[in-house]
């Protein structure tokens, strides 16, 4: 079994013990209590599985832009669009081969 299979089979038995909680919850207020618990306890149970998000911003400055831009020498304005274009296209590179920006699940304090 991979390990999102084990992961996904861990959050079925969290939903499965969820509707069971709530089947016998006798009142609102306790049914409140049992979804909150049930969000930090499915919270904690995917950060202990090494679970991390995925975020949607750029990718980490690379130094092999500036490995190939310091390489040449050219006028500032045009360093400036040079640099920003080398820096995009290294961006896309990394996304090719699989790079990705992700933050854990919960902050590590």
């Amino acid at each position: 079994m991979s390990k999102r299979e084990e992961i996904r089979k861990g959050m079925s038995y969290k939903i499965i013990e969820l509707v069971n909680a709530l089947d016998e919850s006798p009142d609102k207020e306790t049914s409140r209590r049992i979804w909150d618990n049930f969000f930090l306890d499915l919270f904690e149970y995917l950060h202990s599985q090494g679970v991390v998000i995925k975020v949607d911003r750029k990718l980490p400055y690379s130094k092999y832009v500036d490995g190939i831009f310091n390489s040449r020498k050219k006028s500032q304005a045009m360093d400036y669009i040079e640099k920003n274009a080398i820096y995009e296209d290294a961006q896309l590179d990394m996304l090719k081969v699989g790079f990705a920006v992700v933050e854990s699940l919960i902050e590590v304090k």
